[in-house]
């Protein structure tokens, strides 16, 4: 199986390796973390997923809710329709045009983050609550960023002796996406944490 293959990602910076496990892309609901477990369970009714990946959150997401799953890679949405994911959509977040609003949206493993600058990340959320109902919420598992405002890493994904398209990230201290939540007219409340992730929740002011 293509999920036992080592996988890596290397820091364009100073090229410094990290072995990345794919087999948590393939876990049981049995075997998730505790955020991530409470992440689903408070999800509710009308669901976007954003940038689904392999999917191994959304059997649990749509078990009792109508659920879309958004992802911009086409490679993976073909291979997605093939297993017979439903509801799957290939899109980019800023183009997409929604015949509705989301009473849930979910950013699952640090999406919220993969958009390298502060302003991409304003201009992320702010697409967000103009298709979120009011009342609602934005629902992300951060990685955990204490000791400065941000942090900017890229990192080039390695697999099979093959280089892909390096990934910008950008990693904000919870307190600081805070203050941009207030700028955008949003509020954000930290609902739980670990040694490694936040799990964050946006709504907009009434």
């Amino acid at each position: 199986m293509w999920n036992n293959e080592p996988f890596f990602f290397k820091n364009k910076k100073n090229n410094q390796l990290f072995t990345h496990n794919l087999k948590r892309y393939f876990r049981k609901s049995k075997n998730f973390w505790a955020l991530e477990k409470k992440l689903i369970d408070i999800s509710y009714w009308n669901i976007l997923d954003v940038w689904s990946a392999t999917w191994y959150y959304l059997q649990e997401l749509s078990k009792k809710w109508n659920t879309i799953w958004l992802e911009y890679s086409k490679k993976i949405v073909e291979i997605g329709k093939m297993m017979w994911v439903k509801n799957l959509i290939h899109a980019d977040i800023f183009k997409y045009k929604p015949t509705q609003k989301f009473d849930t949206i979910t950013l699952l493993e640090n999406n919220i983050w993969l958009w390298w600058t502060v302003w991409n990340t304003k201009k992320l959320l702010t697409k967000l609550s103009n298709i979120l109902n009011d009342n609602w919420q934005i629902l992300s598992n951060i990685k955990r960023i204490d000791d400065r405002k941000f942090f900017k890493i890229t990192l080039i994904p390695i697999f099979k002796s093959k280089e892909w398209k390096p990934i910008k990230w950008i990693s904000l201290n919870p307190d600081f996406l805070a203050g941009i939540c207030l700028e955008l007219g949003l509020k954000m409340t930290l609902l739980a944490s670990n040694k490694k992730s936040y799990l964050i929740q946006i709504k907009k002011f009434n």
